[in-house]
This record gives structure tokens, sequence and C-alpha cells, in this order.
């Protein structure tokens, strides 16, 4: 039983907004998996104008949908006229990078069946395709428990037990040289985790109060964004404080493009007072809040993975209109009333050259092939372990 339920705040149903972060670097978009053409080394595509993002779609009730048909989505960005996907298809066995937060900084009853539940899930919903490695903070340091490397259940349950348990928390805020709040971490996480492949999730063991006031939820979820990180969140059912830090509209800067311009882009949303900062954090994300109590915790864990893998994936041509900044990305299946979280992304811009309305384009000599007509992705099914 979880506690979103349809009398939850009407912007919370209406919208499936991702910000989309357009930079004039690398492209961080989620790495697809690999296809038979891949394999050819004579072969090398790049198409740098394709995006893909793993959508979260769920009823009103917020359990799964039946199989959605694919000519019934739309995206739209800003104000553009929306558009069909080039491809929709479920995520299902993609491999999973996962990195699991563990927040100590108060007390918290889920912690000590938290190794148990997660050994649980291997082998079976995560297998050795998929990463993991798992973090804890306690509101002053921000630690790393063991490195990146494929999912195997006794090193997952042994470093998940003593991160949850094993060291004291540091009670003494005073001998912080710098406090490394539940926000901040959620960040450096986040960040942590941009340069890796495959479908990026963050899992938020925590209560969502952070007494860290220099940094907001709002700028941990726009990291979040950026780096197209997903964030799921497990709270002990009824301990999530009400959020106070979204305001009427969200500012951020629009990004390295325009440094020396320091311009901003509103995105409007409504301000909901009940909505918690945990919740607004992880669904603007692409994943949600899950409040549970110790004797549900397996269920609600195997629950967030069963909901990452029913996840759709969206691919879809940037538009090259689109300048240097932030974007609202409007996701429908022309169901107004289901929960629908697509990730973020970020993109490269389009040639400067295409944007200026005073250059004329002639057609291209070569197109590179059409990918609908390419075949379709097929998912490999073993993973070279790490020597």
């Amino acid at each position: 039983m979880f506690t979103q339920a349809p009398g939850r705040p009407r912007w919370l149903t209406a919208f499936a907004v991702a910000a989309l972060f357009c930079a004039c670097q690398a492209l961080h978009a989620q790495t697809p998996p690999a296809s038979d053409h891949d394999s050819d080394p004579a072969l090398f595509r790049v198409y740098t104008n394709l995006l893909q993002i793993p959508v979260l779609i769920l009823d009103p009730f917020l359990q799964p949908v039946k199989p959605v048909d694919p000519n019934k989505f739309t995206i739209q960005f800003d104000e553009l006229k929306p558009v069909r996907p080039r491809l929709v298809r479920l995520q299902g066995d993609d491999p999973i990078t996962l990195a699991i937060l563990i927040d100590r900084t108060h007390p918290n009853s889920l912690l000590p069946a938290l190794a148990d539940a997660l050994a649980a899930l291997t082998p079976g919903l995560l297998s050795q395709r998929d990463r993991v490695v798992l973090y804890e903070t306690d509101g002053c340091h921000l630690r790393r428990h063991g490195e990146l490397l494929p999912v195997q259940r006794a090193l997952l349950q042994a470093y998940a037990a003593f991160a949850a348990t094993g060291s004291p928390p540091n009670r003494s805020m005073d001998s912080c040289s710098k406090n490394t709040g539940l926000w901040r971490s959620v960040a450096t996480v986040a960040a942590s985790l941009s340069t890796q492949p495959g479908r990026r999730i963050l899992l938020a063991v925590t209560d969502g109060i952070d007494n860290d006031h220099d940094y907001s939820s709002e700028k941990a979820r726009n990291v979040a964004t950026i780096t197209g990180v997903a964030i799921f969140s497990v709270a002990e059912r009824g301990k999530v404080p009400p959020g106070h830090t979204l305001p009427g509209s969200s500012y951020i800067p629009s990004g390295p493009g325009s440094r020396g311009s320091r311009g901003f882009t509103s995105i409007p949303m409504q301000s909901p007072a009940s909505a918690s900062d945990l919740a607004v954090m992880s669904e603007f994300s692409g994943g949600m809040l899950l409040e549970t109590d110790a004797h549900a915790l397996p269920t609600t864990l195997n629950r967030f993975v069963t909901l990452v893998r029913g996840r759709y994936i969206v691919e879809f041509n940037r538009p090259e209109n689109l300048g240097p900044g932030q974007h609202i990305l409007n996701v429908s299946i022309g169901q107004p009333r289901y929960f629908i979280r697509p990730a973020g992304t970020s993109m490269p811009i389009a040639d400067p050259t295409k944007l200026d309305p005073s250059v004329q384009h002639g057609p291209l000599s070569q197109r590179p092939p059409d990918p609908d007509q390419l075949a379709p992705p097929q998912i490999t099914s073993t993973t070279e372990p790490a020597k």
C-alpha cells in the first residue's frame, strides 16, 4: 500500500514533464543497448540528433498499465508542435547502472532490514548484466562502499549491511568542515553516474529531511535531470515532511553555451503545498517516491526494480531549432490522468548555422540510413565479468 493515490495534486497527474539541458559539449544521453549491426567492425554510425529517454507510465492508482500502443505516444518540446517518436519499446532487461544512497542522518527503521532485502533482488530482478555501487551519508560525510561492479549477491549484501548499520553515523555537525547533506549527496552521486553506460538509476533510502539550507532539493533535481539519472526514493511511511522549496517557477542557468550572458530559463509549474521535496525531486527526474515499512521493504524493492524494467524507451529526433538552455519535454499517450514521468537528458545543440535564419541549406548529398530501417536493438545475454 502506498500513500500516493488518486487524490494527489492535479499537477502530478496532468503533466509529464522532463527538462532537457542543451549543452555545446558531449552528449550525455543514456546509452542504448547494442544491436546486431553494431557487431560489424567495418560499420560505424553516429546519430547526434537521436535521443532516448526512459518514461515511467502508471495508471491513476499508480499500478502498471497494459502495454501501450506506440502509435499513442506523442512528444512536445516547449510550445512546438507535438510529434510522434521514432521508436517506442519496453526497457525490459536493458542493463541497469544503479547507485544506492543510504541516508543515516536520522534514525530509520528500514535500515536493519535493507541488506537482506537488497540481496533478495539477485539473482532474479538484478543480474550480472547490471552494475551497482553503494553510498552512505550521515549529514557530514558522503562515503562510497565498494566499486561499481556487476551485481553479486554476497558482495551486495555485505556492503549494504556495513553501509546501513556498520559504522556509527556522525552526530556532531559542529565537527564537519563542510556539511554534506542529503540533497548535496544526491547531486554528487547523480553526477558520478553521468558518464556510465546503461540505464542510470539512483535509489535513495531516506526520509527526505536535509538541514543544509545552502543546497536545495531543486538543485539536486537539476543535476539528476541534466545527467539523465532517474531517482527512486524509498522512505519510512509517514516520516517524509511536506515540501517547501519548490517555487512557482524554477530558474536554472541556461548552460555552458551561455556562461557569458548568464541567461536563465523559466519553467512554470504549480506549487503544491502538500507535495514533499523528496517526491518532487524523484518524479521530475523520472522516478517516484515509495513509502513502506520494514516488514514490506522486500516487496517494495521488488516493486522498484519492476517499475524500472517496465519503463518505456522513447527515441526521437532532437529538434534543430532548440537553442542552449533548459527545455520542457511533454510526453503524452492520450491519458491525462495517468502518472507519466520521463527522465531527463542532455543533448548537443544543432550547428549554429542551422539556427541562423539568414543561412540557406541545400539538400544533403549523402544522407545517413534511416534508423527506422535498421534492425531493432537486440539485448545481449552475457556480460564479461570484471577482471
